[in-house]
């Protein structure tokens, strides 16, 4: 496992279990670092002479222009990412910008995720790995209501 690849696909694949124990701040603040590591994946193959630095940065803005700008039609619409961003943060550390993540943020972040890594597999030409995601996520419905 030495590929950013490889180490988003373990973020992504651990951020799940997240949902089994209603712990969405791990689901958004590891599906954003996954985010981060499939964008570094297609810059280190794709961008041929940009400045290795950008492989430093965790700021998911300057890494989505950096791969739109390399890749034609990468992901047009940047919205999630940017609504997303602010997670890596916001829910890990204490503080007055401390946020708390709900379910619907936590599929947000994981949804994006899933699709950031089907678009790499794509463009790097891998096979991927079938994260069952719609089981996963929808693992705290069956939980509630077996409960019943």
């Amino acid at each position: 496992m030495n590929s950013y690849l490889e180490l988003g696909l373990s973020d992504l694949r651990f951020s799940l279990h997240g949902y089994e124990e209603n712990e969405y701040n791990q689901v958004c603040s590891l599906g954003v670092q996954a985010v981060e590591k499939f964008l570094k994946a297609i810059l280190e193959v794709k961008a041929i002479g940009i400045d290795s630095t950008i492989l430093k940065t965790h700021n998911l803005k300057k890494l989505i222009k950096e791969v739109n700008d390399c890749v034609s039609n990468f992901k047009n619409d940047t919205s999630k990412i940017f609504q997303i961003s602010s997670y890596y943060f916001d829910v890990r550390y204490p503080g007055e910008n401390f946020y708390e993540p709900s379910y619907e943020d936590a599929l947000v972040v994981t949804y994006e995720a899933y699709d950031i890594y089907q678009r790499t597999c794509k463009i790097l030409g891998v096979e991927e790995v079938d994260l069952k995601i719609h089981e996963k996520v929808n693992s705290k419905n069956k939980i509630q209501s077996s409960d019943n």
